[in-house]
């Protein structure tokens, strides 16, 4: 039989779990969105390779539709197209109306026939 002081306790660790994975998750978006800022600017000096790079570490803090969108454009100027092809599937994964992805997607069906 649990007392109600073990109770309220219970109550109080979870609540602070809970509200302990929520701080993780917004520093964890933070970190990415500066990551990913870091990627934008290599990708508009045309370093591929780097925006490549920090893409990716910015999908292994917190994965979304952009970040995959994103990495998909810069495998596309490294000439990569599987993999810009399957980042573009990825992104639709996270958000199934991403226009410009569903677009991308499009343009590598009809060059590859």
């Amino acid at each position: 039989m649990t007392s109600t002081v073990e109770t309220d306790l219970t109550q109080k660790l979870e609540t602070s779990s809970l509200e302990a994975a929520k701080n993780e998750i917004s520093i964890g978006k933070d970190t990415a969105d500066i990551i990913k800022a870091q990627a934008n600017e290599a990708f508009k000096n045309g370093d591929y390779e780097t925006a490549t790079d920090l893409y990716s570490k910015a999908i292994e803090i917190h994965p979304d539709a952009i970040l995959y969108s994103n990495r998909s454009f810069a495998y596309l100027r490294r000439e990569w197209y599987g993999y810009a092809l399957i980042d573009a599937k990825k992104a639709l994964e996270y958000d199934p109306k991403y226009i410009k992805v569903n677009h991308f997607i499009h343009l590598y069906i009809e060059k590859d026939n």
